[in-house]
């Protein structure tokens, strides 16, 4: 994937971040969303732990959080 347009991190703690961005590869964008871990010089690094959707089921994903939030 190319470089991110806009991202957003979430420290879950000083050495793990989960970072959601917006994404383009081959003309066709995506939201990812990922654990990076901080390596050897304090470098963010992405991990397999994540997963990848096209912004047009953004808003379901949305939802589908904020149905989980409320239970």
């Amino acid at each position: 994937m190319t470089e991110n347009k806009k991202s957003v991190d979430i420290h879950k703690s000083d050495d793990i971040i989960i970072r959601i961005s917006k994404q383009e590869y081959q003309d066709r964008k995506f939201i990812d969303v990922r654990q990076y871990y901080k390596d050897s010089n304090s470098e963010f690094q992405p991990t397999k732990k994540g997963v990848t959707f096209p912004p047009e089921l953004l808003q379901d994903v949305i939802t589908a959080l904020k149905e989980i939030e409320v239970k």
